[in-house]
């Protein structure tokens, strides 16, 4: 019996001979393979046909998995609208078969074959996203225009980045361009390479079986066609040949492929398919903001296709981007994620994302089998591998961060892969490695959900041990050369450096835990000692070097450089986590010894500064000086000028708290001079705070206490604009407290907690301990100084005696006898005069008489003015015209404040010279 020319069944009418489904008088889009089966099942209508039946009529004698036949049976019913309720096409019939159930009947289809012959001209027959594409408008642009261009057009990339959905999006726009319209040739569920032609000639036309590459070049020979060959990668070598014979053979033919390597065939135009644009990893965001980047687009709007009401908020940013960033943007792994967000919370999933091939696993029921799991789509990719490619993937995962081609063959080259180079040109063919080319040097990284599956297979196959150690000493070779080939100012520090830093991470974490080597921890922790410090993980490194230190053997042993480097390094740890201490001077005198021993004068000189700076931590300020001292004599003209400027400032410093601010504000501006002759951005080096940022802010002070307040307020926020610059926490936290000290002398409170606030969020990032307690020490003297209060637990230990010296300059309610201690002993002359004044004040306020406060405030403004101190001298003045005043001395206490505001040139706006305009004016 002759097959009817049509067949009709509700809405639709099907044209088996022009291979085309009507809905109404609209062609369906779907795919061939499902319209092969749509055909097979209408006409068994009402009949049970087998799986094997279905699988040998419409693949013939390509050989395939029975889950390619649900896939297709699947998008047949998304296309017929059968949701298996109010409207059933198609059952499946348990162990037997499927079905089709609609009430078929032929039809008379006169005129109406001619008339859709020439109206399926240009149609695409490519089967339809269901979805909206998200962020890929850009590739998709990209795709059309070159294949209008080039005849063979290959759009690469890794698994589940969205090959697939940008080239059906790109044909879907190019097909009305092509007389015979687009054909879309499925390769992945293809077991047998030699079925390749056959399979690609069944889409174009069932009805013309082909036996070999000449049969289908002849097929379509005279088409104007665009075939897009999707999931060449485990056939490649067959696609590419194919190809070629068929562009030859057809010149009306292109060719859009998609494949996670290049066919490498003649005329290809290769484009990669990049992640989805991710937010930056670090910043503040808000929803609006974040979403205007695809991945994070793409992920928000499937977690609210799959759970209704879900909103997305400001909130939700930092766990968004945390998702979306761990899972490297690939479509398919934030698909797979978002799934999840229903069972755990955006929260919970960012937290569980290291086992994530464990959880997510929850894909579309109709996808391929390769695509409902991230395991299986990194299954796929890792089964195409050679062993030996496979062996160089494992290896290359022990990396945290990029690497380039020396530290890749230095990690995998051994006696069984003697040769590495060409497997890793091969896993960068495949999108398993991507490449940076936009540096001095070509950089290589595995994406993050690449690494955690091969660093699993690593693991698994017994080789993590070996791995490991060769990346340690790996690590500890290059910085061991970096440390000896490089000065140790200016251009020691570079952006290569940093890039090396969770690599630096793993090999210490390794050699604690993997490896159970102290001494390979201390090799390390010392070679890499000036990477911690640039990127201020002080807490971290202390933390480490401690247990090395501890469970080392004979520190003999170890290479005394590498020691010396380790104690000088923990002399910085110590100062900025927990202070000045015993702990602290004893580091800094190790490395002075090893220094001095090993005849290292630019260690010698740090150590110095080390030595230095716990005696300013300790209050011992006199000390402090002649060690600075002792510095600048073993910094002789014609040494580095990075090495000038860190004594100058070091003098700097010691004369601002020795009192002498004149001679403070002088070495201050001979270190700026000498910044001006080098290229002060190169001159960060590896152990020291901003230059520029550290000058300026200490600048500050000196300008202040001097009487220049509006100079200091400048100088500071230029401090701190250029610890920002440098993006560097450590330079940041000393501008950022430099700066609270101005305000709180100026007065300015809501800026002062503006402030202190940026200052405890970037010291706990880093968990500074010294730098967050001063942090809230200026938090709590805003309080006081807005709102009157003063916080009972104010001091704190790890801020040193300059603490309780600072706290005194803000009022005699917070002075505390040591200060006056020490200040009666001449042990802080910076802020002397202010605590007596300080005195005098808090024996009024308690009930003493004017005259027994008197002495006191005559004290403070005789130091302050011998030291040139005006703004101390202003505070002086004022209190001490007040006592005048009530003791009816009015015309001395008006010629004292009018002689002393008349030297005021600036800061008139400021808390103290109110004040006193106000006295003299009562």
């Amino acid at each position: 019996m002759a097959q009817p020319q049509a067949w009709q069944f509700g809405a639709f009418t099907l044209l088996p001979t022009q291979r085309l489904l009507l809905d109404g008088e609209a062609p369906v889009r779907v795919g061939g393979r499902a319209l092969d089966l749509l055909i097979v099942l209408v006409e068994a209508a009402g009949k049970v046909v087998g799986r094997d039946e279905l699988m040998a009529g419409v693949w013939k004698k390509v050989v395939v998995d029975e889950g390619s036949l649900r896939v297709h049976v699947a998008a047949l019913r998304r296309a017929l609208g059968d949701d298996g309720d109010a409207r059933r096409y198609i059952v499946n019939v348990p162990g037997r078969g499927y079905s089709f159930v609609g009430n078929v009947s032929p039809v008379a289809s006169a005129g109406l074959t001619e008339a859709w012959s020439k109206r399926v001209e240009g149609l695409s027959f490519l089967p339809p996203l269901l979805v909206n594409v998200v962020g890929r408008d850009d590739a998709i642009r990209d795709v059309g225009r070159i294949v209008a261009e080039h005849r063979l057009v290959s759009v690469v990339g890794a698994g589940g980045v969205g090959k697939t959905t940008v080239a059906l999006a790109a044909g879907a726009q190019l097909a009305p361009r092509y007389r015979d319209g687009a054909r879309f040739v499925d390769l992945a569920p293809l077991t047998d390479a030699r079925q390749l032609a056959n399979v690609w000639a069944h889409a174009v036309d069932p009805s013309q079986p082909v036996s070999d590459e000449r049969d289908l070049g002849a097929l379509l020979a005279d088409r104007q066609l665009l075939i897009v060959l999707d999931n060449c990668e485990h056939v490649v070598q067959a696609a590419a040949k194919l190809v070629e014979v068929v562009l030859a053979a057809a010149p009306g033919v292109h060719v859009l492929a998609t494949s996670r390597e290049p066919l490498r065939a003649t005329g290809e135009w290769v484009i990669r398919l990049p992640s989805l644009e991710l937010p930056p990893a670090s910043g503040l965001l808000t929803a609006q903001q974040a979403s205007a980047f695809a991945a994070v687009q793409l992920f928000t709007r499937r977690v609210a296709a799959n759970g209704a009401g879900f909103a997305f908020t400001d909130e939700d940013v930092p766990y968004v981007t945390e998702i979306c960033w761990r899972l490297d943007g690939i479509p398919l792994a934030l698909e797979l994620a978002a799934g999840r967000v229903a069972q755990l919370g955006l929260r919970g999933l960012s937290e569980r994302l290291e086992d994530r091939f464990a959880l997510l696993t929850k894909g579309l029921r109709t996808a391929l089998p390769r695509q409902q799991t991230l395991r299986a789509a990194l299954d796929w990719s890792y089964e195409l591998l050679s062993e030996q490619q496979r062996a160089v993937l494992r290896r290359l995962s022990i990396f945290a961060g990029s690497f380039s081609f020396d530290s890749a063959v230095a990690v995998c080259e051994d006696d069984v892969l003697a040769d590495p180079c060409d497997s890793l040109d091969e896993l960068m063919l495949k999108s398993l490695l991507t490449v940076d080319t936009a540096g001095d040097m070509t950089r290589y990284r595995l994406l993050e959900t690449t690494r955690a599956y091969a660093l699993e297979k690593l693991n698994d196959a017994g080789e993590l041990v070996a791995a490991s150690r060769r990346h340690a000493h790996h690590v500890c070779s290059v910085f061991e050369r970096l440390e000896a080939d490089s000065p140790l100012y200016g251009a020691a520090w570079d952006a290569g450096r940093a890039r090396w830093m969770d690599d630096v991470q793993r090999a210490v974490q390794a050699s604690f835990c993997v490896l159970r080597d102290p001494d390979l921890s201390l090799r390390l922790l010392g070679a890499t000692a000036s990477v911690w410090y640039q990127r201020s993980l002080m807490d971290e490194y202390r933390t480490r070097a401690e247990e090395a230190l501890d469970k080392a053997g004979d520190l003999a042993e170890q290479s005394g450089a590498n020691l010396m480097r380790l104690w000088y390094a923990l002399v910085l740890c110590y100062w900025y986590t927990r202070g000045p201490g015993p702990d602290m001077a004893r580091a800094a005198r190790q490395a002075y010894d090893l220094a001095r021993r090993l005849g290292d004068r630019d260690f010698e000189r740090l150590s110095l500064w080390g030595l230095w700076q716990e005696r300013n931590g300790s209050g011992a300020y006199a000390e402090a000086l002649e060690l600075a001292r002792e510095y600048a004599a073993v910094t002789p003209p014609g040494t580095e000028a990075e090495a000038a400027i860190l004594g100058r400032r070091m003098l700097q410093w010691s004369m601002h708290l020795m009192g002498e601010q004149e001679s403070s504000r002088r070495e201050a501006n001979v270190a700026l001079s000498l910044i001006r002759q080098i290229d002060h951005r190169g001159a960060l080096g590896r152990y020291q705070l901003d230059p520029d940022a550290a000058i300026n802010a200490a600048l500050s002070q000196a300008l202040w206490v001097g009487g220049f307040p509006s100079q200091a307020l400048t100088v500071a926020a230029k401090a701190v604009q250029s610890a920002r610059s440098v993006q560097h926490a450590l330079s940041l936290c000393f501008a950022l407290f430099c700066q609270c000290t101005v305000l709180l002398w100026c007065g300015r409170w809501v800026e002062l907690g503006r402030q202190a606030d940026a200052l405890i969020d970037v010291s706990a990032d880093r968990r500074l301990g010294l730098w967050k307690a001063w942090g809230q020490t200026f938090k709590d003297v805003q309080g006081y100084g807005a709102e009157g209060v003063v916080a009972p637990d104010w001091r704190n230990p790890v801020c040193g005696l300059l603490q309780i010296e600072l706290m005194a300059t803000v009022s005699d309610e917070l002075l505390d006898g040591e200060a006056l201690l020490r200040t009666e002993t001449g042990q802080c002359p910076w802020c002397a005069p202010e605590v007596l004044r300080a005195h005098g004040e808090k024996l009024l306020r308690q009930g003493s008489a004017q005259e027994e406060a008197e002495p006191w405030f005559v004290r403070a403004l005789d130091l302050a003015r011998s030291s040139k101190a005006l703004s101390w001298e202003l505070r002086a003045a004022t209190s001490l015209a007040r006592c005048w005043s009530r003791q009816d001395r009015r015309g001395d206490a008006e010629a004292l404040l009018a002689g002393v505001l008349e030297r005021c040139t600036e800061g008139f706006d400021t808390l103290d010279v109110q004040r006193a305009q106000e006295g003299l004016r009562s």
